[in-house]
């Protein structure tokens, strides 16, 4: 076996015990995709915010100290939906060893941590300015459909 393939089944292996279980064939595609933007669309109730906040976390363990960033178009929105699949469905609360609710960021005992943003534009420029300096290494967005170009933009220009 060349070390090629020696690497490769040893990257399948890794995704096999910290992957999720998939409900259909487009979470998987999606959840394994390497490409620099994917899109997962479907109907209500399809896992879309699911198995983003899935890949979120297991990007989170398997690279310690990652900065990822996990948003939606309002901070309001975040609470009862976003936040909620992650916290509840997703991440269990042992994993998470500190915390701050006001600032909206959970961190794992590895250094990662996980960042809940709302891209509401501010009042004067109308950009979403609480995520302007923010470098992160994964960005996921949760309803894609209610942002604008200008969103996409800026949340691309915090990947690092």
């Amino acid at each position: 076996m060349s070390l090629l393939n020696s690497w490769a089944t040893e990257k399948v292996r890794a995704v096999a015990e910290l992957a999720p279980q998939f409900v259909n064939p487009q979470q998987k595609a999606f959840f394994l995709s390497h490409a620099p933007e994917v899109l997962y669309s479907g109907a209500f109730r399809a896992g879309k915010s699911r198995i983003g906040c899935e890949k979120a976390y297991w990007l989170a363990k398997r690279y310690p100290g990652i900065p990822i960033g996990i948003f939606r178009k309002t901070a309001a929105s975040l609470a009862a939906s976003t936040e909620r699949t992650l916290l509840h469905d997703v991440i269990p609360r042992h994993m998470i060893v500190r915390s701050n609710r006001t600032e909206r960021w959970y961190e794992l005992a590895n250094g990662s941590r996980i960042w809940l943003f709302g891209l509401d534009p501010d009042p004067i420029t109308g950009l979403p300015s609480k995520v302007g300096s923010v470098e992160l290494g994964f960005a996921f967005v949760d309803e894609a459909a209610e942002c604008v170009e200008s969103d996409w933009i800026m949340v691309k220009g915090r990947l690092s």
